[in-house]
């Protein structure tokens, strides 16, 4: 369907594979308090950008892959035209470079993702099992098991300087909470007034231990997580 020459091809492999690390990367994103996501719809996008050694710049991901296959050359912007010609990528030329040359940014097309995935045998990421905690989420609940029962002193949802969100997924998780938000309730106000508290404490839950070995994880991790939730405390 796609008659393609090996230079097209070794192209389309090369972004396939900057496009798969990019998509990794972003996939292992923790959660940030007050800082969006990157949406796909903008990091599917892959700049080709060469090096600019006089500020130490190597590169782009794309350009150095493609140099590592010695393909780097003044028939670079007629091959990714040749690609976008085929449906295999979408290019698009934005700012100019130190050459006065316009840089390119590439995006694979499903056409092209799935030709890439015909030749490497790659199969499409497929969303974890409901219920899957990310890296992030095994360590902050390993971290409240092993403070005990005097648990981990936080404000304003922080607990270990762990963020919100992942002690938000704990305590919300969908089969019964891991961990557990004890209110400091003898704090008050300067005045002397009882407010709402401020200060508190995070520690497991009663059915986080019974609960955390038939949990899905994203990741295993040394040492397990599990372990520690399960009793295995160092």
């Amino acid at each position: 369907m796609f008659d393609l020459n090996d230079r097209q091809r070794a192209y389309l492999l090369a972004i396939f594979e900057t496009d798969q690390e990019v998509e990794a990367e972003m996939r292992e994103l923790p959660y940030r308090p007050f800082q969006q996501r990157p949406k796909a719809s903008e990091w599917r996008w892959l700049e080709y950008k060469e090096p600019v050694p006089i500020i130490g710049d190597p590169g782009s991901a794309l350009w150095r892959r493609i140099k590592k296959l010695d393909l780097v050359d003044q028939g670079t912007g007629s091959t990714f035209s040749a690609l976008a010609d085929r449906g295999l990528v979408s290019v698009q030329w934005h700012r100019v470079n130190v050459h006065g040359q316009g840089v390119p940014h590439l995006r694979m097309t499903t056409n092209g993702r799935k030709l890439a995935r015909s030749w490497t045998g790659v199969k499409a990421y497929k969303s974890p099992a409901a219920g899957t905690l990310k890296e992030w989420h095994w360590r902050a609940l390993a971290k409240a098991y092993a403070a005990g029962d005097e648990g981990l002193e936080g404000e304003y949802g922080v607990y270990g300087r762990i963020g919100e969100r992942t002690w938000q997924r704990l305590l919300e998780y969908k089969w019964g909470a891991l961990v557990e938000e004890r209110p400091d309730v003898n704090w008050v106000t300067p005045c002397g007034a009882c407010s709402s508290p401020r200060t508190a404490t995070i520690c497991t839950a009663p059915s986080g231990h019974a609960t955390a070995s038939s949990i899905p994880t994203s990741r295993r991790l040394e040492p397990s997580p599990v372990g520690l939730a399960l009793g295995e405390r160092s």
